[in-house]
């Protein structure tokens, strides 16, 4: 699930977006509101990949597209008989035409409490990975009562939200017991290992902490999480892959991008280093055996035989930080665009008017020395590395310009 840029884009106004299944979700969403019912036009919702909202349908609370589908909630202010106002929450699964195709009842509808387990689930939290729906199956978390708690009797309950799946009825699939998980793909699952321990808390002055006070005992009891390594499991909760791993991506296909020791590689589904663990940064998953990285302060998106078909300095933009169904989107001047990745355009022909010119080399001469940045257009990208080093150098403009008056072939 790549990650887009912080900025705007056509109808996209400031916010976070993800692209995920051909959609772009702007993914500023906030529970909050639904205490209110409140939404603003324009805020939230669900786009094209050229930046185009497709519906107007105010959802308050919305998770990324999974396999054409997407979880929303909406709330409504209802006046009751004694003249008072009450909030009623709804749960869809949505399709990408807006359509509520699933009504998800109150198991998935309130979003705060924790419920007896006669109703399923009450409480689930969709921060992060949680909430996208996957191969029939939802990632979620909530406070639950573990084996292993120290409950205070005066609040009884924990502070150990761990994560586990559900199906569409609120029937928990795969325990919870993990403290993140992300959404099945290729019939697996990246998910984070939790330790669970249990933490004492000491108050003075009203103010609460974990470090022991003097000659004070501790006021409450609970139990805490935190995140350890991450492996892959199977859709029976069966761990194929073992907790060896600073973060996952999903699988795409054979291949799943991971990383250890601060650097990033790729894995195939037997645990075998395809692409060794060199790089700084890969923000996406190998799709058709491409992705996109980062590595000594220069973004390349590379073929998984380790070809450049792109490269540019991190420097020279704002953000280029995510490749989705064959486009790659890049931020410069605050403004999102989308590079379609085709290769079809003949080498040396940088304008596109199917012959190479000396405008053709003075075009790859000025993004060689910084003053362009040819990549709004891909193919025009390709065209300009002459010599496909994956960089755009006076050397590649020297060709072009010979090729113009017929000293060499490119």
């Amino acid at each position: 699930m790549p990650y887009l840029a912080n900025a705007p884009h056509t109808d996209l106004e400031h916010a976070f977006y993800l692209v995920n299944d051909g959609v772009i979700s702007k993914n500023n969403w906030n529970p909050r509101y639904l205490a209110t019912g409140a939404y603003e036009t324009g805020r939230y919702g669900y786009f094209d990949l050229n930046g185009n909202r497709l519906f107007d349908i105010p959802y308050q609370f919305g998770k990324m597209f999974g396999d054409g589908f997407a979880f929303v909630r909406l709330c409504e202010m209802v006046e009751t008989e004694d003249g008072n106002t009450e909030r009623v929450v709804h749960a869809y699964l949505i399709d990408k035409t807006g359509t509520p195709v699933l009504d998800l009842g109150k198991n998935f509808a309130r979003y705060e409490g924790v419920g007896d387990g006669s109703e399923g689930l009450s409480l689930i939290n969709f921060a992060g990975s949680f909430g996208v729906y996957s191969e029939g199956l939802i990632g979620f978390s909530f406070a639950a009562k573990l084996e292993t708690s120290v409950l205070n009797e005066k609040n009884g309950w924990d502070d150990a939200r761990l994560a586990g799946y559900c199906d569409l009825n609120g029937n928990i699939v795969i325990p919870q017991q993990y403290y993140d998980c992300k959404p099945f793909h290729e019939g697996l699952a990246a998910v984070q290992e939790a330790d669970v321990h249990t933490t004492y808390y000491y108050y003075e002055d009203g103010i609460s902490q974990e470090e022991p006070i003097e000659g004070k005992t501790a006021d409450d009891v609970r139990t805490k999480a935190i995140g350890g390594k991450f492996g892959f499991i199977d859709k029976t909760g069966k761990t194929v892959i073992p907790f060896e791993y600073d973060s996952a991506l999903r699988f795409y296909g054979d291949y799943a991008v991971v990383s250890k020791d601060g650097k990033y590689g790729v894995i195939n589904q037997r645990n075998e280093t395809v692409i060794p663990f060199e790089y700084d940064k890969i923000f996406s998953e190998l799709e058709n055996n491409v992705f996109l990285c980062l590595n000594n302060g220069v973004y390349e998106l590379r073929t998984l035989s380790g070809k450049t078909l792109f490269s540019v300095a991190q420097e020279k933009l704002d953000d280029i930080s995510a490749f989705s169904g064959g486009v790659l989107y890049y931020v410069k001047d605050h403004k999102v665009t989308a590079v379609y990745a085709e290769t079809n355009r003949a080498s040396g022909d940088v304008d596109g008017n199917g012959k190479v010119t000396a405008a053709d080399a003075r075009l790859a001469l000025r993004a060689s020395v910084g003053l362009d940045i040819i990549i709004k257009d891909m193919p025009s990208f390709l065209a300009a590395d002459a010599n496909g080093d994956g960089v755009i150098k006076a050397a590649d403009a020297r060709k072009i310009l010979r090729a113009a008056v017929g000293l060499e072939t490119l």
